[in-house]
């Protein structure tokens, strides 16, 4: 006779969910046949079934990723889920019914493992927000055109653009956003080597770089640069 298998509460898939994300640095649904990433879901069902783990050594790292979680992040995505917004659409009702369940099964999964990349992104764009207006308030106009300024700056974003192709030279090209410790902006349009010349985002650096115009976009005051050069800050 099978073994039963034995409910799992929403907290367990929510967690479990949350390490995989962490664990894979991405999300991936279901039913997209062809594409080399991992459905979320079938780690997660895999390692609450206790199988064997989809590549070897995932469970280990899910452990690891699942015990490093942020504080309060299960119950962040729970109470999130749970109080869906004034006009919900089917998947957040359907949500908010799941999280207050008791016990789920295998078939809830997916939409919960949805969850948690729902919700990360809800975060991201609160955050977004915020920040934009910050830099509304805050970010000046820097230096003059054709000036050298020297500052020291936070990469914010590094955005990669449509890549030109010149002959058999491929020119890359990024979009970095910096902001200064008054808050001021600035965006460097960078064509480099390779992504490995540029500067990690979230990382201080020491940068000299000239001045090429002033524009406000969205209310926000942006200075744009080229010629940068630029060290880590701890470098520098």
């Amino acid at each position: 006779m099978a073994t039963a298998v034995r409910p799992w509460t929403p907290a367990e898939i929510i967690r479990t969910s949350a390490a995989v994300l962490t664990m894979r640095g991405y999300y991936q649904p279901l039913g997209r046949p062809g594409e080399q990433a991992i459905p979320t879901a079938l780690d997660v069902t895999a390692h609450l079934h206790g199988w064997e783990p989809v590549q070897r050594g995932d469970r280990a790292r899910i452990a690891r990723a699942a015990a490093q979680l942020a504080p309060g992040t299960v119950e962040a995505v729970t109470a999130w889920a749970a109080s869906p917004p004034p006009q919900p659409s089917t998947y957040r009702l359907r949500l908010a019914r799941l999280v207050r369940s008791a016990a789920l099964t295998e078939d809830d999964v997916p939409v919960l493992a949805s969850a948690v990349h729902a919700w990360q992104r809800t975060q991201q764009r609160a955050a977004r927000a915020a920040q934009a207006e910050t830099d509304r308030a805050r970010s000046t106009h820097q230096g003059a055109v054709e000036e050298r300024i020297t500052r020291r700056l936070t990469v914010a974003a590094v955005v990669e653009q449509p890549s030109r192709t010149y002959g058999y030279r491929v020119q890359l090209r990024y979009l970095v956003r910096l902001r200064d410790e008054s808050g001021a902006v600035y965006v460097w349009p960078a064509q480099p080597k390779t992504r490995e010349d540029l500067p990690a985002e979230g990382q201080e650096i020491e940068a000299r770089a000239t001045v090429t115009r002033h524009e406000t976009y969205q209310g926000t005051a942006q200075t744009w640069v080229t010629r940068v050069r630029w060290t880590p800050a701890d470098q520098a």
